[in-house]
């Protein structure tokens, strides 16, 4: 019984290292468990997030606010020198025009007969009638001889005649102005229709009224 007892005893003990078939029985060797959750690391996935979305705002209000802007100053830049180009172009072309009219003047002035040297700008006369009469009255005929210009007007009456008459007259372009009337017709008299006749002695002054 003793040594029964003793053999018991005498066995030695061993935890966790056999398994029932003589293997070993592998426990867990960690003594701890961690319950904390690691907070940094969901900030720093939100913050990169936050900077990549930062990032293509900025990335299109360069492209909108400042590329864009750049791109249109340059075209505009680009079509102001091709314009300036073209200014150039015109001026040096005419740099000459002066010094050639200059000469041509004085090579074609000496066989023109006083009344060709006479002879007003068309362009001005015409300026100065659309400017003094037409705004009154119409005009049936204009005959110009030298400095001279025969203005035949369309049927009128006394007062309009009188208001384009002081128009003439306060013109500097014009020298010296008169006007005869003409009863347009028998039936017309009562109510003073006119045809007027305006002979304009033209200074040839650029100015206007």
């Amino acid at each position: 019984m003793s040594e029964k007892k003793q053999s018991i005893f005498s066995q030695e003990l061993s935890f966790g290292k056999k398994g029932s078939k003589g293997g070993k029985i592998r426990y867990p060797e960690k003594t701890y468990i961690n319950l904390v959750q690691d907070e940094n690391k969901g900030k720093d996935q939100r913050s990169l997030i936050g900077f990549g979305i930062f990032l293509i705002f900025l990335a299109i209000f360069v492209k909108f606010a400042v590329f864009d802007q750049l791109d249109k100053v340059a075209q505009a830049e680009r079509a102001y020198n091709q314009v300036l180009a073209q200014v150039n172009e015109v001026r040096a072309a005419n740099s000459e025009y002066d010094a050639v009219k200059a000469k041509y003047d004085e090579v074609t002035d000496w066989y023109m007969t006083d009344e060709e040297k006479m002879e007003v700008d068309k362009n001005n006369v015409f300026g100065m009638l659309e400017e003094d009469i037409m705004p009154y009255v119409g005009i049936q005929s204009v005959q110009i001889a030298g400095n001279t210009i025969v203005v035949q007007t369309n049927v009128t009456n006394l007062h309009t005649v009188s208001t384009f008459l002081s128009v003439l007259q306060n013109d500097s372009r014009n020298g010296f102005v008169t006007v005869t009337t003409a009863n347009a017709s028998n039936e017309d008299q009562s109510n003073n229709s006119v045809i007027a006749s305006v002979i304009i002695t033209y200074g040839g002054a650029e100015g206007g009224n």
